[in-house]
């Protein structure tokens, strides 16, 4: 599975050229505001989403920019993000540190809102 533009969630990316399906596909599009506003909702799926999107950015920032695609190619990088997030909530869920302040939605990407309204 590929994933189109993801980076446009984390980042205010700017689309590296066209695309055309090889075979026969599904889009889904998702709006970075829509999909911020949803998860935020609750303090566990923002958090984990703010670790997994870091992680993302991270893995992005260690390429070259003549390498950036709007198909994101790692082929380790989903596996061990998802991992690692899924063990820090585990952790975050055992040591039960939820709230149900606003905090959670500080720096979370949001096409230019900073989730502080």
């Amino acid at each position: 599975k590929e994933w189109l533009a993801e980076a446009a969630i984390w980042t205010p990316w700017r689309y590296r050229g066209k695309l055309f399906a090889t075979k026969p596909s599904d889009l889904l599009t998702v709006e970075a505001s829509s999909f911020a506003q949803a998860v935020s909702i609750h303090p566990k799926p923002v958090t984990i989403a703010r670790r997994y999107g870091s992680k993302f950015v991270n893995a992005l920032n260690s390429q070259t920019a003549n390498g950036w695609s709007d198909v994101f190619r790692d082929e380790g990088f989903f596996n061990t993000a998802m991992l690692d997030c899924d063990r820090q909530a585990k952790a975050s869920d055992d040591d039960d540190s939820w709230s149900d302040s606003d905090d959670h939605l500080n720096g979370f990407y949001t096409n230019g809102e900073d989730g502080n309204d």
